[in-house]
């Protein structure tokens, strides 16, 4: 981004209020929406031909029988990618996406071919179990864009992909046969030009909107962002058992929808959708992201309860309301995802198949038992009750995340304890260490320019750029080490200056070295 336009929009962003921060923030993201299209098609490419665009619940083991399938070829895949600690390059990124787009096509056409000559069980699973990795290693490479980027950018993108592929899904509702198959292909063709039109945009963490970073408001303390991205996980896996039991409801069938229940599913997710966007890029959602999500969601759950309780007739009311519940955990597993490719060390690819086993793996578990459940005088009662049992544990585990954070545990033995697993499980670090003395005076002026950064209010992006030309670096040499432009630079060093006061480097030197002594 050029001097100006970078100053124009994050000024407009923090002077204007209420529909005009609104409008800011979406022009400022609006250059992602090749990002935004890739990502609903991804999405598009799994639900179509292996969920039938949700004209039903599910179709048993033929969707979540074929989850489980997908699951263990994402196990061998993560493997293969932590053992030798494997960071894929642009250009073999690049690569594989081109390779996949291709081979989903064919397969999304061959799998509308076995489901109306209704094929073998096991040629149906191992293709939906095939189609379903395309699909999660397609919107991946979209969701690698989004890296790094503040809360508000991460929130416009991903539930604009959110809404836009509902429209695709309830579009392709309506096609019979294979038809919706071959609408979803044609459609994925479109990732081609897409992904040529992204590499011209610019990078989502350029993108200044304002506000916090996507884990600002949670903690500065990499311990306790640990933490808290670790029990989000458990969350996540908690309610997805409610999630595959709500999904069958109560004796693991398949239930149809009707029309009007289908379009009701549309319009409550793309509601709630616009109404989380223009809270957040407005400013006036004032809880922390993932503890408004989770509000939403456990909100949801009392809905489909209800539904299931007081309308037994009528089980694809309850079954759409589960849709859209189901809907809400993939946005907010993107989140979580895109949480950790910015703060982990491990390949992006890492992170996206590990969320997104631990949400649908559990999710299979519990709909494929589902009816042995009822086999065993499960009924529809001690169904819900188990539900809510499940629902209330994420709430629990949940809970426990926030007090940990709020409490600001300093335990160095426990930390200590616990780096190993964060190391190598989940590719955090508790503690970063410098490796070098090089790294050690870029950490020593990187804390003191935090400081000044709190008093003068910088943004996380200006303090690094701050940092690197602090310590001597040129302009050149700042843009070539944060891989942004050097435009850009000069932009935000003209903008530390007016923020600041001061007008040269010396003068930042003088000023940084109080906080030394």
């Amino acid at each position: 981004m050029t001097e100006s336009s970078s100053s124009s929009v994050l000024d407009a962003c923090e002077a204007s209020t209420g529909w005009a921060q609104v409008k800011a923030c979406l022009k400022a993201t609006s250059a992602l929406w090749p990002v935004i299209v890739g990502l609903a098609v991804g999405r598009c490419s799994i639900i179509v031909p292996t969920y039938a665009s949700y004209v039903s619940s599910d179709d048993g083991i033929f969707t979540d029988g074929a989850t489980l399938f997908f699951s263990l070829l994402a196990l061998i895949i993560i493997c293969v990618i932590a053992i030798p600690d494997l960071h894929l390059e642009k250009k073999q990124v690049r690569r594989i996406m081109i390779g996949t787009v291709a081979a989903q096509c064919a397969l999304m056409l061959v799998a509308g071919f076995v489901q109306l000559a209704s094929g073998p069980v096991w040629a149906r699973l191992c293709i939906n179990g095939v189609n379903t990795l395309f699909g999660v290693i397609i919107f991946g490479y979209w969701l690698r864009y989004v890296r790094g980027a503040r809360l508000r950018v991460v929130t416009v993108v991903l539930f604009s992909a959110l809404a836009l592929s509902e429209v695709e899904l309830l579009a392709c509702a309506f096609l019979s046969g294979m038809w919706d198959n071959v609408a979803a292909a044609v459609l994925l063709l479109a990732e081609f030009p897409l992904m040529r039109r992204a590499r011209r945009a610019p990078l989502a963490w350029e993108i200044d909107t304002g506000g916090p970073q996507l884990l600002e408001n949670v903690s500065k303390d990499r311990i306790s962002i640990a933490r808290f991205l670790i029990s989000n996980g458990l969350c996540i896996a908690a309610l997805s058992l409610a999630i595959g039991l709500m999904r069958g409801f109560p004796a693991g069938l398949a239930i149809p929808f009707s029309l009007e229940m289908r379009v009701v599913c549309f319009v409550a997710i793309v509601a709630v959708c616009a109404i989380v966007i223009v809270a957040v890029a407005g400013r006036t959602w004032r809880f922390p992201f993932a503890l408004a999500m989770w509000g939403v969601m456990l909100l949801t759950v009392t809905v489909v309860l209800f539904l299931y309780a007081f309308l037994p007739d009528r089980l694809d009311a309850g079954a759409a309301a589960t849709t859209a519940l189901n809907a809400f955990m993939v946005v907010f597993d993107w989140a979580l995802i895109v949480a950790f490719m910015s703060f982990g060390w491990r390949d992006p690819y890492y992170y996206l198949l590990g969320g997104i086993v631990v949400f649908l793996f559990f999710r299979a578990v519990a709909r494929i038992s589902e009816p042995l459940l009822a086999a065993w005088g499960v009924d529809e009662p001690r169904m819900l009750v188990l539900i809510s049992i499940l629902s209330f544990a994420s709430v629990l585990v949940l809970t426990g995340a926030y007090v940990g954070v709020l409490l600001d545990e300093r335990d160095r033995v426990l930390a200590q304890r616990q780096s190993r697993v964060l190391h190598a499980v989940m590719g955090i670090e508790a503690e970063k260490k410098p490796q070098s003395l090089e790294e050690l005076r870029t950490e020593a002026m990187e804390a003191n320019v935090r400081k000044l950064g709190e008093r003068f209010l910088l943004s996380d992006r200006e303090i690094e750029v701050l940092t690197l030309y602090a310590m001597g670096h040129t302009q050149r040499k700042v843009a070539e080490e944060l891989v942004i432009s050097p435009e850009t630079v000069h932009a935000h060093i003209k903008r530390i200056y007016a923020k600041t006061g001061l007008h040269s480097r010396q003068a930042i030197l003088d000023f940084v070295a109080q906080y030394s002594e």
